[in-house]
């Protein structure tokens, strides 16, 4: 235990002296030191000196308290401040660089990075997210490739054929998009007011919530989401003075890899969906419901399946309205309808006339079921 305790304070001697030393040599007139100020940012503060974190190199630079100058106490730096300063080699290690003649600059002077081409906007697709682990530290950073248009075969198409470029999590800062005005479909409703649904048609009550609700589910998604692998963005393209290292900044999601697979499913869904006829038999919060003449079941469609552009004093969403809609049977095995439009009163027919003025003799009674519903009762 004795010779573990002056080990100990052996290395912190030496330590000390490595410090004392250091310094005697930053004072000393034999030390080379560069024409040309750099700039960077405090990194860490000891009990009298620190390091800089350097914007126009790879390294973080020592430095005693008293190379502070400016008429500025060494006790009012803070960590982050953004500093000025000469580098210099110390006297008797040439190994070892220093910072010196050290004064403060105002927040937002250092420039750390370049853009490669100002005001250009660049797309690519993450190749690699920012991995973190579970207490949130990032343990590497992203990468994006750049896409680019390259000639195959006599024709230009889009490829990751760009360089790969690094991301963090602060470049992707999902923000809510500013508030946008709803159209009125209705030059008489007054949006603002708040009986709307109240006073609105139902055609009008379906957009104003089918936007709410698509808006509320957006601003949640992007709230929380994280670029993942696939994912196409835009972005601009900067070079890092301290390393010459590539970083996308300013990132925009494009359209999310989990989004582009939802697309392709539901382009297979339509690939072969028949085209149909029917009326409105419900209408829900922002759903209903559609008897079509193509098949027995009732027909699910969204508010946001029906193109609403049609609406007018005869055209609304209704109970018995009648719509034209291709149908689609989703991976849940429900019945869904796509592309909804208005048809105008008399379109739809739900059974075709084969004669007229038929006779003949009752030889079965239609019977209720155990519900009582006339809708099941069935004779012949």
């Amino acid at each position: 235990m004795k010779s573990d305790a002056s080990n100990n304070r052996r290395s912190n001697d030496t330590s000390m002296g490595d410090a004392f030393r250091q310094r005697r040599n930053m004072k000393s007139s034999g030390s080379r030191r560069t024409v040309v100020m750099e700039q960077g940012s405090i990194r860490s503060l000891k009990e009298s000196f620190g390091f800089i974190y350097c914007a126009n190199r790879a390294e973080e630079l020592f430095f005693h308290f008293s190379q502070v100058q400016g008429g500025m106490r060494a006790t009012d730096l803070k960590v982050k401040d953004e500093v000025e300063f000469r580098v210099g080699t110390a006297q008797g290690d040439k190994d070892k660089m220093a910072a010196y003649e050290i004064s403060v600059l105002k927040p937002g002077t250092v420039v750390w990075e370049t853009e490669d081409e100002p005001g250009q906007r660049f797309q690519g697709i993450v190749e690699k997210p920012v991995r973190t682990d579970r207490n949130g530290t990032v343990q590497h950073e992203g990468v994006i490739r750049v896409l680019e248009l390259t000639e195959i075969d006599g024709n230009t198409e889009v490829t990751k054929a760009g360089p790969p470029v690094k991301f963090t999590l602060s470049d992707f800062e999902p923000k809510d998009d500013e508030e946008k005005e709803i159209e009125e479909v209705s030059e008489s409703v007054d949006l603002n007011s708040p009986d709307v649904f109240r006073r609105s048609s139902a055609a009008t009550k379906a957009e104003i919530q089918r936007r709410s609700s698509a808006q509320k589910k957006e601003q949640t998604e992007k709230a929380t989401y994280r670029l993942a692998a696939e994912d196409i963005v835009e972005f601009t393209l900067v070079t890092a003075k301290r390393d010459s290292k590539k970083y996308a900044r300013n990132i925009l999601l494009l359209q999310s890899n989990r989004e582009h697979q939802r697309l392709l499913r539901e382009e297979a869904l339509r690939a072969n969906a028949p085209e149909e006829m029917g009326v409105i038999t419900a209408l829900k919060g922002d759903y209903g419901f559609l008897k079509s003449n193509g098949r027995r079941e009732e027909v699910y469609f969204h508010y946001s399946n029906v193109d609403l552009s049609g609406v007018d004093s005869e055209h609304d969403l209704k109970v018995g309205q009648e719509m034209q809609f291709v149908v689609v049977t989703e991976d849940s095995g429900r019945v869904s309808a796509r592309e909804v439009t208005f048809l105008n009163a008399g379109s739809v027919e739900f059974h075709k006339v084969l004669a007229e003025g038929v006779t003949g003799v009752i030889s079965k009674c239609p019977q209720m079921n155990g519900n009582s519903n006339v809708k099941n009762m069935v004779g012949s």
